[in-house]
């Protein structure tokens, strides 16, 4: 699997998008969580684009990919509607 450029671009696209959801999700508003699965959407997308740029005999629409997405998706849009956790005090 690490042989092929591929795998480290999806794994770089991994990061970015969780350091994305992260940064843009830090206020615990359910606005800014949307925002930051906006961008951590758009951060895979993109990377399983440059993969199947790389790599043209692997499809980033294979149905198992889409499937997978569409699962991650689907859940992050459950923990948003669910709210962020209370937050104790700090100090």
């Amino acid at each position: 699997v690490w042989a092929n450029p591929g795998a480290y671009v999806t794994v770089a696209a991994w990061g970015l998008a969780g350091l994305v959801m992260s940064l843009l999700s830090r206020r615990g508003t359910r606005r800014a969580a949307t925002a930051g699965m906006a961008a951590a959407t758009a951060a895979l997308v993109v990377g399983y684009v440059v993969w199947g740029i790389l790599e043209p005999e692997i499809s980033p629409l294979d149905p198992a990919i889409l499937g997978q997405a569409a699962g991650s998706l689907i859940l992050m849009s459950l923990v948003i509607a669910a709210g962020p956790p209370v937050r104790g005090d700090v100090g």
